[in-house]
Order: C-alpha cells, then structure tokens, then sequence
C-alpha cells in the first residue's frame, strides 16, 4: 500500500493527543524510523564512551553501517548488517511513499534494533576506525 503525507501528519497528530495509531502502514513506517534511530544512537554512544569523545559523530549514516558490516570480526559485521537493514527499512519508511512497508516490517526490525541496542557497547572495542564528520 501506498502512503500519502497526509497520513504521516495523521499519524503525528494521533500520536500528539495520546491516541494508540493503528496496527497499519503509516504505524509501521514511524516504528521503522524510531527502530532505526534507537539503533543508530546506540551505536553512537558506544563510539563515543570507547574512545572517550563525546563529540564524535561519524562521516555518515550509511557510512557507519557499511564500515561495521565490513568488519572483520564476525560479530561486529553482524551488528553492522543489522544497523544496515534497518537504515534501509527507515529510508524506505520516510522517502519512498510509493513502496509498501506493512505491520509485519516493523515486527522484523524490531529484532535487528534489539540485537544492535543490546550488543553496541559490549563490542564497540572491536569496531574498526569509524570515518569521522
């Protein structure tokens, strides 16, 4: 299904009076965002407690996923894959109003989101060098 700009506007204004949105595309395309931006984050701060820079920030979203997905260590590249798919599903989610992104996406996500939140600081010493902004 197809969603509209009226919908996210919908959705946010639902969601600003305290009203549950239902179980439905304009739904699953904030939970994708709020996933992905859950999981960013953490990844974020975990660089930035291991190297002790509360101002780093890397070059880029996709360029932070892309390096921790080609990691050597099995682990790491694991969480970057993670991180990968769900910056993909949130591009889609926020950008790409023609593509589909059904209830059942976000349910998925919510396993990578758990996986990345869960792990970011226990491997964060053996992410490799993170290009910075």
């Amino acid at each position: 299904m197809a969603i509209a700009p009226d919908d996210f506007l919908q959705a946010a204004e639902d969601l600003d009076n305290g009203v549950c949105i239902e179980a439905d595309e304009p739904r699953a395309r904030t939970i994708c965002g709020r996933l992905y931006y859950a999981s960013y984050l953490a990844v974020r701060e975990a660089i930035r407690d291991e190297l002790n820079d509360p101002g780093f920030d890397p070059r880029g979203h996709k360029v932070l996923s892309k390096t921790l997905k080609s990691a050597s260590d099995p682990e790491v590249s694991q969480l970057g894959s993670a991180l990968d798919q769900l910056r993909k599903k949130r591009d889609t989610s926020d950008y790409y109003l023609s593509r589909s992104v059904p209830p059942n996406d976000a349910t998925l996500q919510l396993i990578n989101a758990r996986h990345v939140v869960g792990r970011a600081a226990g491997l964060a010493s053996q992410f490799p060098t993170i290009p910075r902004k």
